[in-house]
């Protein structure tokens, strides 16, 4: 009867296994699993048979996953950080437009025109007529792009906290219309302005 052949390489590496500097390197590539076993050993300057012997080591398999586990945590946290960084500025874009609400509403010159302590008017100077019959006019218009702006806003972060189901396009109508009323009076306008916006608001949805 023949005697089996004993494999050439680490023999004892699944016996009193010890770190060194290939070993390690061997595991960073394994992890990796960019390159083939044959790769690997070369890189590490190991043999093949070495390296399969690694690979049966517990001690081998659990550094190659304590760096997996590592890289995909490091993923993870920075794909945290830029959602959270998108967040923010969301909600300092919010903010920022809060401050062009408290601006309007305390100028002087809006006090006494109606709605105009919302914020959310705008005063705008033309002429009409021609020639010598030609008078400049003043007249105040609600900023349709400033208030879905701040809708679009609040929409994006719930989105990206996850409290946003997508939906068609009908069933969003049918969401913003449910909280016409409630959008109406923090905005200081009427249930009819907010109706005509939902369009706009609908079609301006394409933040990121």
């Amino acid at each position: 009867m023949t005697k089996p052949r004993k494999p050439r390489g680490d023999t004892n590496s699944l016996k009193n296994f010890a770190w060194n500097a290939r070993r390690d390197a061997a595991a960073v590539e394994v992890a990796k699993d960019l390159m083939t076993d044959a790769g690997i050993a070369r890189e590490a300057g190991v043999t093949a048979q070495q390296l399969r012997n690694w690979r049966k080591c517990p001690e081998f398999a659990a550094r190659v996953q304590e760096h997996r586990d590592y890289w995909a945590q490091q993923i993870k946290d920075r794909g945290l950080i830029e959602k959270e960084n998108r967040i923010k500025g969301a909600q300092d874009d919010y903010v920022r437009t809060e401050i062009i609400l408290r601006e309007r509403a305390n100028d002087p010159a809006m006090q006494r025109v109606p709605g105009g302590r919302s914020g959310y008017l705008v005063r705008q100077v033309k002429q009409i007529g021609a020639g010598a019959k030609t008078q400049t006019v003043e007249e105040y218009v609600f900023d349709k792009a400033l208030f879905a702006s701040r809708i679009e806003s609040r929409m994006y972060v719930a989105k990206e906290l996850g409290q946003w189901v997508e939906k068609s396009e009908f069933n969003i109508r049918g969401e913003l219309e449910k909280l016409a009323p409630l959008l109406a009076t923090e905005f200081h306008r009427s249930v009819e302005d907010v109706l005509a916006l939902v369009p706009a608001v609908i079609g301006g949805d394409k933040r990121r």
